[in-house]
């Protein structure tokens, strides 16, 4: 009721005639800000509803929590049909946003209201033009342009009078004025009270006055007017909680539940789940409905009918806390009934099949999940349940390509299970599977393998060597094993693994597929590219078979069969599957995912390869930026071997470009990276050494070329022991320096130190050993490795 003068100020700023409109012109921000209950959530609705003729569209984010600003802005996408994907984070979603805002010329001007700021949001943060920016928030620092605040006071009484008067039925009185007085004029507790007043027979203002009095404290000492303010607001509000005790034991479980979640949407089919789980046996859609009559005749609860949704005011919310905390005596008694409920909500989502409907859901948990496990005291063991939140949540932060958070909450899952459980649970196994999950994506190699290692020792000691979940284990060694250049033995356990899987399921069985998989890599790294092909090209055809064209397995798929394709030169054929697998990750996992950047790092590949430099530069790029928001998000770490990867790449397309010295510095940085990663004696080091190698080469510095060269060589020969194409490629190199020097003393040298080598490796009579020990003739170099 009342703010006129509000309304008149915001109608002024952000409403405007429909001929000086231009989509072009800069967005309009206007910031309501005062202390809390004074309606400034209220007096902007109140304004949209007065205009909602005067906007293309009017939309509310509420900055309740970062989960309540995810969902709102994923609404609002959906609302412009601005395509994005449920594993998007709040960034990309919003960046997707402004964007199409930005660039879409409406009819009128469109109006975004942002509820409850906490922070101070910068103009960069914002939409730039087009439209009209309606904030509010407690705090003026929000928006430091003066001209665009407006301080929202407390009621007058002639305000407070006409709301009491509008919700109660009552005619205007002394008692009306007395009632604004005691309340300081809050609307907020105005409202309440007034709500009160008119859902209880044989109610008034003065007897709400007497119940008022009666409830208050004295305040002690100096107050703020913030304080006073939030007092006001508590008392009222137990006065409605106390009444509700005794009338509706159900609607004040429901409320003592929801203060317990988290601060964003609270799904209503949450509440005939919460009937379930306390068995209540009542008619659960009729419970459901008289609950949320209740919350709505007493003004506790926001309901959204459209999205189905309820909001718990953050002041409300502390007033339950507090008051559960005190009658259980400061334990978390109905903190981890919470817990658990969210536990068994968790149980039931599915996080292994993609689809949409089921990341709807998940992002409506998520933030109540993240709630409920925020204390940091160590869990009951009666309460191991919560493991499983711990554990969704690890799962979920992964598949968004969170591996920091992911990481965070797998390990807290094992600990609760290993307290709970004991050491040597098959519940236990898997925790430690996934953790090192997450430790190898993050490419912490060694600690990953251990976690496998330690999980398999688990389930052979419980299921003996035959066991799917034993195969789980020998699979995660294999690609550990591998990551660390521990190709023969990579080979031995994915081969083992594969035997076992097809000894357990048959040949043709999907399941076998992972088996498949990995033992395709461990061929492919060891250069055994058609062996390695067959085995690709068969998983992914059964992947397909399974999960049809679009999923993330296929899109891995035809990554690997592509990559295959690439190491036989047929780069045709490898650019389809790597565009392919792009296409399938980008649409499922956003535009900034880490295995996105993997796919366009491939295509970048298949692209250098047909001798297309510019894109596969442009290719790269857009990789490395992908890779430098995670880094800086604290979702990728900036010494990783995917960052080596790519800037090998960068370095490969610069020296075909003839841009040598950024050829030469790309290189070394990942050579450094390498080697810190993955040790001195990794094969992919031996990589880095020969490019740099080739990169000095080419700038004339043929004594350093030789010494980084001749590096690669012997490492490779040690790694592989065997006829590879790395040891071959670095080889050729070495031969082609030596070729090209004149000191025979430093000729005669290399070649004394590689000969044995070589012929360990090659055998005597290998043509590349016979030129190695003839080399020192000049002749032109041109293999850029």
């Amino acid at each position: 009721m009342g703010r006129q003068k509000y309304l008149s100020l915001l109608t002024d700023a952000l409403v405007i005639d429909r001929e000086e409109w231009d989509p072009r012109s800069p967005v309009k921000v206007r910031l309501l800000w005062g202390l809390g209950g004074m309606g400034k959530s209220e007096l902007a609705t109140r304004f949209a509803n007065s205009h909602l003729h005067d906007f293309s569209i009017i939309w509310t984010i509420r900055y309740e929590s970062e989960a309540a600003v995810d969902q709102g802005y994923r609404d609002l996408a959906q609302r412009l049909k601005v395509f994005i994907e449920d594993r998007m984070s709040t960034q990309q979603i919003r960046r997707k946003v402004h964007g199409y805002l930005d660039n879409n010329s409406f009819e009128k001007p469109w109006l975004l209201f942002l509820d409850g700021v906490e922070k101070q949001i910068k103009q960069e943060d914002l939409p730039q033009r087009g439209g009209m920016i309606l904030i509010t928030a407690r705090h003026s620092f929000v928006r430091t342009n003066a001209r665009e605040k407006i301080k929202v006071e407390e009621f007058s009484k002639e305000e407070g009078i006409a709301l009491l008067i509008r919700i109660t039925g009552e005619e205007e009185s002394e008692e009306m004025g007395h009632l604004v007085e005691d309340l300081g004029g809050v609307p907020l507790a105005l409202n309440q009270a007034a709500h009160y007043i008119n859902s209880t027979p044989a109610s008034s203002v003065a007897k709400y006055r007497e119940v008022y009095n009666l409830a208050k404290d004295p305040l002690q000492g100096p107050v703020s007017e913030d304080d006073r303010y939030q007092y006001t607001l508590k008392t009222v509000w137990n006065i409605t909680l106390e009444k509700l005790k005794k009338e509706s034991i159900k609607t004040m479980s429901w409320l003592e539940f929801c203060a317990f979640f988290g601060h964003a949407e609270i799904p209503v089919s949450w509440l005939e789940k919460w009937a379930n789980f306390l068995n209540v046996k009542t008619s659960k859609m009729q419970e459901s409905d008289e609950i949320l009559r209740t919350l709505e005749n007493y003004s506790l609860m926001t309901y959204d009918k459209e999205e189905k949704g309820l909001f718990l005011h953050k002041i409300l919310r502390a007033v339950i806390q507090q008051a559960r905390l005190s009658k259980d005596n400061g334990t978390r008694i109905q903190a981890f009934f919470s817990f658990v409920f969210v536990a068994s909500i968790g149980n039931e989502l599915n996080i292994d099949q993609f689809k949409k409907e089921d990341w709807k859901v998940l992002n409506k948990w998520e933030p109540h999940a993240l709630y409920v496990v925020q204390d940091e005291s160590p869990l009951p063991p009666s309460l191991f349940r919560g493991a499983s939140v711990f554990s969704k949540l690890g799962l979920l932060f992964w598949q968004k390509g969170k591996y920091q958070e992911a990481l965070k909450y797998s390990k807290k899952a094992l600990k609760v299970r290993r307290q709970s459980l004991g050491k040597k649970h098959p519940d236990v196994a898997g925790s430690l599977d996934n953790v090192g999950m997450n430790l190898y994506a993050l490419g912490e190699y060694k600690k990953a393998l251990r976690c496998h290692r330690k999980s398999l020792a688990i389930r052979q000691k419980l299921y003996g060597d035959e066991h799917l979940d034993v195969v789980a284990s020998l699979n995660n060694i294999g690609i550990n094993l591998n990551a660390l250049g521990s190709y023969k033995e990579a080979l031995n356990i994915t081969r083992e693994a594969f035997n076992i899987h097809k000894k357990l399921l048959g040949e043709e069985r999907p399941e076998i597929t992972l088996s498949l998989n990995n033992l395709g890599i461990s061929l492919h790294v060891l250069g055994n590219y058609e062996e390695a092909l067959t085995c690709y090209e068969k998983a992914l055809s059964m992947k397909e078979k399974l999960w049809g064209d679009e999923h993330l397995d296929v899109a891995l798929g035809s990554d690997n069969v592509g990559n295959n394709l690439h190491a036989l030169r047929r780069y045709e054929e490898a650019l389809t599957y790597h565009k392919r697998a792009f296409t399938i990750r980008k649409k499922i996992l956003g535009e900034e995912h880490p295995d996105v950047a993997a796919s366009l790092n491939n295509i970048g590949m298949s692209l250098h390869g047909l001798e297309n430099y510019a894109e596969a530069l442009s290719s790269f790029n857009t990789s490395f930026a992908i890779q430098s928001k995670l880094i800086k998000e604290g979702n990728l770490k900036e010494e990783h071997p995917d960052i080596a990867v790519s800037l090998s790449n960068l370095g490969m397309v610069f020296y075909s470009l003839r841009n040598y010295n950024d050829s030469l510095i790309y290189h070394k940085k990942a050579l450094s990276i390498r080697q810190r990663c993955l040790g001195e004696r990794h094969p992919s080091v031996a990589t880095s050494l020969g490019n740099v190698g080739s990169s000095f080469y080419a700038l004339g510095e043929h004594h350093e070329a030789l010494i980084f060269s001749k590096a690669a060589l012997v490492l490779a020969c040690k790694a592989f022991q065997q006829v590879h194409p790395d040891v071959i490629r670095y080889l050729e190199a070495v031969i082609h320096i030596l070729n090209r020097l004149t000191d025979q003393t430093l000729i005669e040298a290399a070649k004394q130190e590689l000969y044995s080598l070589c012929v360990e490796v090659l055998g005597e009579g290998h043509t590349l050993v016979q030129q190695l020990m003839s080399a020192g003739k000049k002749e032109p170099w041109c293999i850029l490795m």
